[in-house]
């Protein structure tokens, strides 16, 4: 299947005040732990598990990209049994993030190393679709086709006034 996403960093404050705007609801999913098992040119093999008190679930995703920018990627999901994906969760290093959902907004909020770092995804039906849709006003600014910015590259850094370094 493939994806197209565009990717916006949110400050604290930002994401404080979305909130507080009364446009939508902001809603807590869950908390998700995924580790990388494959990374390699483009493509990336990741385990993720997703918590909340009601339910737990894990996957197993495919990602690659179809281009050099990082706005359209493919992406296979199958969901697998939780217990394997402890375990292959246990042989990488792992980033935890909050998931929460406003209007069509993904909004993750990163925990640990990278507490502060706030990324907010809106997908897509069609490239012309994402490429004509407005940056929304509550974000700081579009990190779409940095690739520093993607979950992979994140792993083992930190989030230190306002810098992934």
């Amino acid at each position: 299947m493939k994806e197209i996403e565009r990717k916006f960093l949110l400050s604290e404050r930002d994401f404080t005040e979305i909130a507080s705007l009364g446009k939508y609801p902001l809603v807590l999913i869950g908390i998700m732990t995924q580790g990388y098992i494959l990374v390699k040119n483009t493509i990336t093999l990741r385990v993720r598990i997703s918590r909340n008190k009601n339910w737990k679930q894990s996957f197993l995703t495919v990602k690659g990209a179809l281009s050099d920018n990082t706005i359209e990627r493919v992406e296979e999901e199958m969901v697998i049994d939780n217990e394997l994906a402890e375990k292959l969760l246990a042989s990488t290093d792992a980033l935890i993030k909050a998931r929460y959902f406003y209007g069509a907004y993904t909004i993750d909020v990163f925990l640990g190393d990278l507490e502060g770092l706030i990324i907010a995804e809106k997908e897509y039906s069609t490239l012309e679709e994402a490429m004509s849709d407005t940056v929304p006003e509550w974000v700081s600014g579009e990190v779409t086709n940095n690739p520093m910015y993607l979950n992979h590259n994140l792993i083992g850094k930190q989030f230190i006034n306002g810098t992934i370094s």
